[in-house]
């Protein structure tokens, strides 16, 4: 889970039988409240502190590679099942989003977009799709729905294994 705050959808994942986690967090308040609560809770989840805006100078695809833990990961386990970039979008913008999509090896892939004004024209096909959602679809992605706390924002998969 990039950008995953306090840890909790890492921490549901692990309550529904997930197995190895890892939630990398840019803010330390959020790192080390997602670390207490997970432990509190008894749950076995890697969490790190990172700042993942500054990779936004960095289109390369190997650009998690500095990040020595993140790297480490890949080498023991090879590919992550499940990359979660929920919300991420208004941090590091698109480019970034997508580039951290291309650069791990995620066969499922979930991205949350920036808030929606209008949900119909979001998906009007009279209107040009968003630069995320169109490097999505570019990609094999596809919209799946909406999330609704206090903004509407746009669900997205994208399938790797299968393109």
């Amino acid at each position: 889970d990039l950008g995953g705050h306090t840890g909790g959808f890492l921490q549901y994942a692990a309550l529904r039988g997930a197995g190895r986690m890892i939630g990398i967090e840019g803010q330390k308040e959020y790192f080390g409240l997602a670390q207490r609560l997970a432990r509190l809770a008894g749950m076995n989840i890697c969490f790190r502190q990172a700042d993942l805006t500054r990779l936004s100078q960095h289109p390369d695809p190997s650009l998690y590679e500095h990040l020595g833990f993140l790297d480490n990961w890949l080498r023991a386990y090879g590919t992550i099942d499940h990359l979660l970039l929920l919300s991420m979008e208004k941090h590091l913008g698109t480019d970034t989003v997508l580039a951290w999509i291309d650069a791990l090896p995620a066969r499922h892939v979930y991205v949350e977009s920036n808030a929606v004004k209008s949900p119909e024209s979001y998906l009007s096909p009279r209107v040009a799709p968003s630069p995320l959602r169109a490097g999505i679809e570019a990609r094999g992605g596809s919209f799946v729905g909406w999330s609704h706390d206090r903004n509407t924002r746009a669900l997205f998969r994208l399938d790797k294994e299968t393109r």
